[in-house]
């Protein structure tokens, strides 16, 4: 394969792109969408990527006839479903790695960040986190006994996306109740459970964009005025100083040698202690806001930077 790649580089082959998204029962299976436009997040990425010739298809990551080594570049996007399928996503992110095929971001980082004891390391190198209590399976702390500090908590999977299993617990009633369901919930789980104080400022989420190491960005969730209180508006913003100081640590407390080729670093502002504090640092299939800038700086990283 390596002297068929210089071959074809040779003869100028254009680059092959695929990206990797979860099985969407509503569009065509097994999934390959080379005619089909990108949408959302994606789409000003796969329009500059396609724009310097390159080939860009989408398949499910865990569809077994897609054959990955054949293509140049693989970058993770929608693989929305992966805590659901765990051991076999890490197990794919082992075979890309092992088949030598540019992935991105790269494998050593995915593994990485599908599990939120990275909070624990980041916090160690001097990042300030939410406070955090990590429960581990076969554990239960009682609840009532976290709640005489933190009267309002958040209970959210070790190992877990997209807000599944995310339990708030807003009062002290029926405490024998959400006792043992916290408990089912431990047993459920991958990993283990973090327990956090609920942030009131996590309604107005700041989600600050990093490409390669570098600021690209900013976001902030504005809680919308439809029915729907769950929707909230991205909109553009310039953070604040201490902000950027939060997110910057972060970025540079990773344990890698080169920062990752796309970061998002969610921050909530401390209404009580002060300041911002991470939420979570999102390296394996976030949403970035991209618009036409930023796919530019995001593609061109993408084609240029080699696998690290």
């Amino acid at each position: 394969m390596a002297s068929q790649r210089s071959e074809d580089v040779n003869n100028e082959r254009p680059t092959r792109i695929a990206i990797a998204e979860y099985r969407d029962p509503e569009k065509p299976s097994p999934g390959i969408r080379s005619s089909i436009s990108a949408d959302g997040d994606d789409e000003f990425l796969v329009d500059e990527l396609r724009r310097h010739r390159c080939v860009v298809t989408f398949h499910p990551w865990d569809c077994c006839n897609v054959r990955w080594e054949d293509f140049d570049v693989i970058i993770i996007r929608k693989t929305w479903d992966y805590h659901l399928k765990y051991d076999a996503f890490l197990e794919w992110i082992q075979c890309l790695e092992q088949s030598g095929v540019k992935v991105v971001n790269p494998p050593q980082v995915l593994r990485w960040n599908t599990n939120k004891r990275y909070l624990e390391h980041l916090s160690k190198k001097g990042v300030a986190i939410i406070n955090t209590i990590f429960v581990d399976k076969g554990q239960a702390p009682s609840l009532t006994s976290i709640m005489q500090k933190w009267p309002k908590i958040v209970l959210k999977p070790i190992i877990g996306l997209n807000g599944h299993q995310v339990t708030k617990i807003y009062n002290q009633e029926n405490m024998t109740a959400k006792q043992e369901a916290f408990q089912l919930m431990l047993n459920d789980s991958q990993d283990g459970v973090m327990v956090q104080p609920y942030m009131p400022g996590a309604q107005m989420e700041l989600s600050i964009i990093f490409i390669a190491g570098l600021y690209s960005h900013a976001i902030r969730l504005q809680p919308g005025e439809s029915e729907n209180r769950d929707y909230r508006q991205p909109l553009r913003c310039h953070p604040h100083a201490d902000a950027m100081t939060v997110a910057e640590c972060a970025i540079k407390a990773c344990p890698w040698e080169h920062a990752p080729v796309y970061a998002r670093v969610d921050l909530v502002e401390d209404f009580e202690e002060g300041g911002y504090k991470l939420m979570e640092m999102e390296l394996v299939e976030p949403s970035l806001y991209l618009n036409v800038e930023s796919a530019v700086r995001l593609a061109n990283v993408i084609l240029k930077q080699p696998q690290s």
